[in-house]
């Protein structure tokens, strides 16, 4: 194998267009500061949420103004103009999903325009995801799509000048560490932060830490892993008094020395002493200043008009200061040269806390509903994805359409639930919208895969309401084939559970055509209550689908029989204590139908004392005006005193076990209940909860949990949480790393994102997962809790304007969801496959059909996989999509984390040539995580830190050899040529 190393370099020239001059994008464009002045750099910007007060259209074209002035279509309009006008100007933009839909109204002399921008470095991309996505709700597959899809877009319509090399994240609601360490591998060479916590941002300003070397990614060797990162002073806003934008009051520069206005001097004068404390905070003599804020620049013209007038009486003024339009790259160049060594960051920056009342726990729980959609998305996104290359369907609009929609979910005010209500109506239309008409490209593409004639057809439908048991083809159709497609890189078992009809048997033939084991469930009767439900059915058909094959599915023939079912009989235990499951796990039960024993594991713990309940929070209520009198809203978790016991009514205890399942149906009130699930041979315990419509009597809203208590575990404070789905670090009650904390907000100043797990751990683990994004704590020895919903009566006064009560049907929204719960040892614990099955769980397409197993089997496979051969257990394809120019895009994931299972964290290597079926691999190409490079070719500047001076930066080349190494907890991307 051929293997060639890099050196880290300031990144050079780009190539541009063959009929422009020779492009000076990049550092090379920068202005030169002064060596003997403190150095402002003046940074124009716009931040444009991609929805948030208004939707996503209505902030593109301007309308709704009596929600908000601001229309992104005459920022850029406007910005481009005054561009042209001045080539010493500057301005930076971030979000690719406006910049594109403007791009595509445009005329070629604008386009052509506005690559010369680029290209000479006036205007820059900054960031250049579809979005600025959120750091706390996102999950690590979709922030790495919409960026890549950020940058391919930029790629194409604006060339190499346009690649990023910074990330600017100045708006979510506090900062990961995984997403600082996929912007590592993007090859940005630093990152900008505008919101930490206030306590935090003080101690730092005091120590001038300001900037520092976040070690993101303890896994990478070097400086692979490591981001220079740097937190802007006032967030992203100007300095106060000095916004100029049309939307602002603050006054203009007057210069004119005979006007009676005149007060350029003075307000110079006022700017310098605001720099004064700036200066005091970073450790260089350069200083980037923020000059814009949310939708500025609609008229850039007076924005531009009043700093050139500030600059220019900054320059006529003797004193220690020099100012000029400039970037934050430009910003970060002049950083560097300045050569100092930084101090270094190993944590995160959650939860997020703006004074001591304020801490922004609450939205890592919001909008429930939203969430899990999300999620479901992008279920299906890479099962889009997948089929289409498999396939050789290729690249379509509707999958196109798919990216934007998960796309726009991630952006910091979407996934978070922090949008108004019709905000949040239009993200599942645009969702739900996608998934439509991606359900036919799939359908197509599927069939290519499973017809074994060309003319052969048949439908393959989605059912989204599975949550709620309704799905029309399985309750109303006589025979019907249920087609699981897992989207995992390994074999999975799946309990398949499907609405049908009450009166009948069923008979279910697997793959093979052998009758397969099967078990009626009971809907729970509040699912049969819930308002909207487009169906009746009132039983589930369960099996266990076994060894579904990876990248691949798995076809069982299901028929109606006329005969009476077997009865779904409730079981009555006499015996005390009730002892419920199987051999691999089971849970014992008091006489009051209460949890109180838990025996699980591979190694089979002897009973454990388990308890499990649902609590409520009140939310303070305040007029926000003073911090003390702050209320919990869609941002804000606030609690008014400590949590309240829901109380289980017994009388409504239900249990059935059958031979394949174990249910317990609990109902707590009226809008509280829960199916506790076994599944015989699983190790895994769920929890699938039912919260909604929570009351409001009095105004007063709820904030609900779900918590279990394990007694005799001594966790001494110390619990671990996930990082957006991929790392995990450690957390201790009432502490952070880098400063001494002091906690007013006891239980929402110790809640953090929850992306996909969080566990507790002495001599075993105790871990629960889940299937969204939820705020979650371990507040005492043995507790876990998650906040599984929220309805509030009061708005938090940061901005959304209304409060967060989410209704349906016209009454308070009910939502659903699960939680699944490991009791194992520390070091081998299945909670990585577990998590990767609750993220990509196989997605179910039912056809109608009056075709026997024989014809079907006759005329369609009934079993498929993509993969030639079966990848080691650490591997996993995190990426496997169509892309440009008939290429494919491919991601492999090494998930043996040191921390969870040592034995899993060994170097593996991968035969690409005989790794997929029907795919012949003619060329390979390794790019950076956002494929929007050669790995070969991203340089990434070298940064002194307190812990590290080395330079390395290293690419293998693969034109040689299809055999790619995949280090622990390392992604690795490709693109594949094919024929």
């Amino acid at each position: 194998m051929y293997v060639a190393v890099f050196f880290v370099a300031v990144l050079g020239l780009c190539s541009g267009y063959p009929s422009q001059p020779k492009p000076t994008c990049g550092y090379e464009s920068c202005p030169k500061g002064r060596l003997d002045k403190i150095n402002l750099h003046i940074v124009p910007h716009t931040h444009n949420d991609v929805g948030w007060l208004k939707t996503y259209d209505q902030y593109y074209y301007g309308s709704r103004t009596n929600i908000q002035s601001a229309g992104v279509q005459y920022i850029i309009d406007s910005v481009v103009q005054e561009l042209l006008k001045d080539p010493t100007k500057r301005f930076i933009y971030v979000e690719t999903s406006y910049l594109y839909k403007w791009w595509k109204e445009q005329d070629d002399i604008m386009k052509q325009q506005v690559r010369q921008l680029v290209n000479s470095g006036r205007l820059e991309i900054i960031g250049g995801g579809w979005c600025m996505n959120d750091e706390a709700a996102a999950h690590y597959h979709s922030i790495i799509d919409q960026m890549t899809w950020g940058f391919r877009l930029l790629d194409e319509m604006l060339g190499e000048c346009a690649r990023p090399k910074i990330g600017w994240q100045i708006d979510p609601f506090g900062h990961s560490k995984e997403n600082a360490a996929l912007f590592a591998g993007f090859g940005f060479d630093g990152l900008f932060l505008g919101r930490i916590d206030w306590e935090d941002k003080t101690n730092r300003e005091e120590k001038k830490t300001m900037e520092v070397i976040w070690n993101a990614n303890p896994f990478e060797k070097g400086d692979d892993g490591k981001l220079f990162t740097s937190v802007l002073y006032n967030t992203y806003s100007p300095p106060p008094g000095f916004c100029f934008d049309i939307n602002c009051d603050d006054e203009p520069i007057i210069d004119n020395k005979e006007s009676p206005d005149y007060n350029a001097e003075e307000r110079t004068r006022d700017f310098l002493k605001i720099m004064e404390n700036y200066t005091k905070a970073y450790r260089t003599e350069n200083i980037l200043v923020t000059m814009g804020n949310d939708f500025n620049y609609q008229n850039a013209h007076i924005n531009f008009k009043n700093m050139d007038k500030l600059i220019k009486q900054i320059n006529l003024l003797d004193t220690k200061y020099y100012a000029f339009y400039s970037t934050p790259s430009c910003y970060l160049k002049s950083v560097h040269e300045a050569g100092i060594t930084f101090s270094t960051k190993n944590d995160d920056f959650l939860p997020y806390s703006t004074d001591p009342y304020t801490f922004w726990s609450g939205y890592f729980s919001s909008r429930p509903a939203v969430k899990r959609f999300e999620r479901m998305g992008n279920n299906f996104l890479q099962v889009v994805k997948q089929i289409s290359s498999a396939s050789g369907t290729g690249e379509t609009n509707a999958l196109n359409e798919l990216r934007e929609a998960l796309g726009t979910l991630q952006h910091h005010d979407a996934v978070t639930g922090t949008e108004k209500e019709h905000v949040a109506a239009d993200y599942a239309r645009i969702l739900t919208s996608a998934i439509d008409h991606s359900g036919d490209v799939v359908q197509e593409a599927l069939m290519k895969i499973m017809k074994k004639q060309d003319d052969l057809k048949t439908e393959l439908q989605s059912c989204l309401l599975l949550n709620i048991s309704s799905c029309e083809p399985t309750e109303k159709s006589k025979r019907f084939v249920v087609t699981l497609y897992n989207p995992l890189s390994h074999k999975v078992d799946y309990l398949v559970k499907i609405p049908v009809a009450k009166d009948s048997s069923y008979t279910v033939l697997s793959p093979r055509g052998d009758e397969v084991l099967t078990q009626m469930l009971v809907v729970p009767e509040q699912v049969l209550d819930l308002p909207g439900r487009p169906t009746k059915a009132e039983v589930e058909l369960s099996w266990l689908a076994k060894d579904i094959p990876a990248l691949g599915f798995a076809s069982y023939h299901v028929t109606k029989r006329y005969t009476p079912p077997p009865p779904c009989e409730e079981i009555v235990f006499r015996k005390i204590p009730i002892t419920l499951g199987y051999k691999d796990l089971s849970l014992t039960l008091n006489s009051e139908g209460d949890i109180k024993g838990i025996k699980a594991g591979r190694k089979q713990y002897q009973y454990e004392p388990i308890n499990n309940d649902f609590r409520f929070y009140i939310p303070a209520v305040g007029n926000n005006e003073v911090f003390i009198n702050r209320s919990s809203g869609a941002y804000i978790f606030r609690p008014n005193g400590s949590e309240i016991v829901i109380d289980q009514d017994t009388s409504k205890l239900r249990i059935y076990q059958g031979p394949l399942v174990t249910e317990m149906h609990q109902t707590y009130n009226e809008w509280v209940s829960q199916v506790i699930r076994i599944v015989n041979g699983s190790p895994i315990a769920e929890f699938q909860w039912l919260v909604g419509p929570i009351p409001i009597e009095r105004g007063v809203g709820k904030e609900i949990v779900w918590h279990l208590t394990m007694p005799n575990m001594k966790t001494g404070g110390v619990f671990e949480t996930d990082s957006n789905g991929r790392q995990h670090l450690k957390r201790k009650l009432n502490h952070r790393e880098d400063w001494d904390l002091h906690l007013a907000e006891k239980v929402p100043g110790n809640y953090f994102p929850i992306t996909t797990d969080i566990s507790i751990s002495d001599h075993k683990k105790v871990t629960v997962i889940t299937d969204r994004t939820q705020g979650g704590s371990s507040l005492a020895d043995g507790e876990l809790e998650l906040m599984v919903h929220r309805r509030l009566t009061h708005d938090d006064a940061f901005g959304v304007g209304e409060a967060l009560n989410e209704t349906a049907f016209g009454e308070g929204l009910i939502v659903r969801g699960s939680h699944w719960l490991l009791v194992d040892d520390c070091k081998s614990s299945p909670r990585k496959e577990v998590q990767e099955l609750s993220i990509l769980p196989p997605w179910i397409f039912i056809s109608t059909t009056s075709l026997s197993f024989a014809e079907w089997e006759a005329n369609f496979l009934t079993t498929y996989s993509s993969l030639l051969n079966e990848l080691p257990e650490n591997v996993q394809i995190l990426t496997f999509e169509p892309w440009a120019h008939n290429s494919i895009l491919l991601r492999l994931e090494h998930i043996g984390d040191p921390s969870s299972d040592p034995k899993l964290a060994v170097p593996v290597t991968i035969d690409l040539e005989n790794l997929f079926s029907g795919l012949e691999i003619t060329g390979i190409q390794e790019m950076s995580l956002g494929a929007n490079m050669k790995k070969s070719e991203v340089s990434r500047l070298s940064w002194k830190s307190e812990c590290d001076n080395k330079i390395r930066l290293s690419a293998e080349d693969h034109r040689e050899t299809f055999r790619i190494t995949v280090q622990p907890m390392q992604i690795k991307t490709f693109l594949l040529q094919v024929k």
